[in-house]
């Protein structure tokens, strides 16, 4: 018997963490009012020109919710720092710095908008696959401390409190 490689592992929990995010059925519906409200109180809270909810699919990362991203509904996954931020159970945070010059830079948001910070936290479901991100954004960059990542953190699991109540 041979042991599966590490691509094959990783390809395994890739295809439950798509499977996860499928069972959620919120990348096609319309706007959400409940969703909005997250994120335009998140956007309040941090006092950032844009926050965002992020559903990572196979190709796509699909805005669920938006503040100062009106339009976009999605972008390609290679083109997004949520592709990045769903491989940790860890916060992420950019400053438009020489290390994170070039992440920054890739992102079709962050160089569309001139932006400078980027911080999210994954929205983790039940059985710990990460299907999506809560994200602000920044055209300065900031600090953030580890009281602004609790919040943060809190509201993720609210999304994801709202997001498992409506799988019953």
């Amino acid at each position: 018997m041979t042991n599966p490689s590490n691509t094959d592992l990783q390809s395994a929990k890739e295809i439950q963490r798509i499977a996860a995010l499928q069972r959620y059925k919120l990348i096609t519906t319309s706007v959400d009012p409940f969703f909005d409200h997250i994120v335009q109180h998140t956007a309040e809270i941090f006092e950032v020109p844009m926050a965002l909810i992020s559903l990572v699919d196979l190709h796509e990362v699909f805005f669920k919710a938006t503040v100062g991203a009106d339009g976009i509904l999605s972008i390609p996954r290679e083109k997004s720092l949520c592709t990045m931020a769903i491989l940790d159970s860890e916060p992420m945070i950019l400053n438009y710095g020489e290390k994170e010059k070039c992440l920054l830079s890739t992102s079709i948001i962050a160089g569309e908008y001139g932006l400078k910070f980027y911080a999210s936290v994954p929205l983790i479901e039940p059985s710990g696959l990460i299907i999506g991100t809560l994200s602000i954004t920044d055209k300065k960059t900031r600090t953030f401390s580890e009281h602004q990542v609790q919040i943060m953190k809190n509201l993720a699991s609210m999304i994801m409190k709202e997001m498992n109540s409506r799988l019953k």
